[in-house]
């Protein structure tokens, strides 16, 4: 084979793999890529979601919002497995794992956080002013509410088998509940600075609490 036949031929293939890749019938411009990305089309569940296969990572099915779907930023999950709890931009919902199907749904009402009970009857959330909002799980019906820190900043511990939550402020100061019984365990003072983050043990008795300039303090509350 001559040369110039060799460099006709790799010229050619060249000029069709450009074709081929500006995908707008070769006229030598590439095209722009798609500014939107498409959702997949809704699938229903390819079987009942169950206790015994809901920890499976295939896909089980969907947890329809009611309205204009919006993300879900805070959720939890009932002690049990069967239920969930999430806050979206607007709503407070609650689904059964078991059904698929929603047991209430109302108004967030500002609330930024969300838990379960260690009985599993109830809900709360925790709103940007540190009110705590407590629920019935089963109709999502508030049956109290009252401010559990007054200079609250988004810390917050929670302590789900024996209920206890501690929350935080500005100036340092916090405040443990217990939930369930709607009583204030203890206030202290756990530093003179804002509080960046806290966590507890699972049996609630000690409290690490830190700053935003790296201390941590172990609390025996």
């Amino acid at each position: 084979m001559s040369k110039q036949l060799t460099s006709l031929l790799i010229g050619l293939v060249v000029v069709l793999l450009s074709a081929a890749c500006s995908g707008n019938g070769g006229e030598g411009e590439p095209s722009s890529p798609s500014q939107e990305a498409t959702a997949p089309p809704f699938a229903e569940a390819i079987t009942e979601i169950t206790l015994d296969n809901v920890s499976q990572i295939h896909y089980l099915g969907r947890l329809d919002q009611p309205g204009t779907p919006s993300t879900i930023f805070a959720h939890a999950l009932s002690p049990d497995g069967i239920h969930l709890a999430g806050l979206t931009n607007d709503l407070f919902i609650e689904w059964n794992l078991v059904s698929g199907r929603r047991v209430f749904t109302t108004l967030r009402d500002r609330a930024q956080y969300v838990y379960y009970t260690p009985d599993k009857d109830h809900l709360f959330t925790i709103d940007d002013r540190g009110n705590l909002h407590l629920y019935t799980a089963a109709l999502g019906e508030e049956v109290a509410a009252f401010p559990a820190h007054i200079r609250f900043n988004g810390a917050i511990a929670y302590a789900p088998d024996v209920g206890l939550l501690a929350i935080g402020g500005e100036g340092g100061m916090v405040r443990v509940w217990d939930v369930l019984a709607q009583e204030k365990l203890a206030e202290f003072s756990a530093f003179a600075v804002a509080i960046e983050t806290m966590a507890l043990t699972a049996d609630g008795e000690l409290l690490a609490v830190a700053t935003r300039d790296g201390f941590v303090r172990l609390w025996d509350w």
